[in-house]
């Protein structure tokens, strides 16, 4: 491996150097991460205690002190009486039903815009609806023109 044996312990003591020289690079390294940790355990405990000092401060309630109220009088009162509506045949009854015939729960492509059949309904094999009696799945709705899953 090495054939002149002179420059032997000239290698393993230039080795030796490069591992020291290492070896304190290392050490300078972790006391900064170690000062650093210290430094965010620090401000993380400060961050902390500010925490619960706004979640205590707003959930205790300002007390007012104690109002000495009357008590109320009873009274009686009569209870009103309704007006029975009877149906005339003048007036005439208002269907809501839309003069264009539409659905109300047309499939519409909330992106888009397109409706009807460029709308493809699957099953969602990811959302389980239901187990017993038997698996019903959720239903995913894609669009086939901008292909926009909702």
């Amino acid at each position: 491996m090495y054939q002149n044996p002179k420059n032997m312990p000239s290698y393993y003591e230039q080795q030796l150097r490069e591992l020291q020289d290492l070896f304190l690079q290392y050490r300078n390294y972790m006391q900064n991460l170690e000062s650093k940790i210290t430094n965010l355990k620090n401000e993380n405990s400060q961050l902390r205690s500010q925490l619960q000092q706004l979640q205590h401060s707003k959930t205790t309630p300002r007390l007012n002190p104690p109002q000495v109220r009357a008590p109320p009088q009873q009274t009686y009162s009569p209870q009103p009486t309704y007006k029975q509506q009877t149906y005339s045949p003048q007036q005439p009854i208002q269907a809501n039903v839309n003069d264009n015939g539409a659905r109300k729960n047309k499939r519409k492509c909330p992106r888009c815009g397109a409706m009807g059949f460029a709308i493809k309904e699957f099953e969602d094999k990811n959302r389980i609806i239901s187990y017993i009696p038997r698996r019903i799945y959720a239903i995913k709705k894609v669009c086939t023109k901008c292909f926009n899953e909702f």
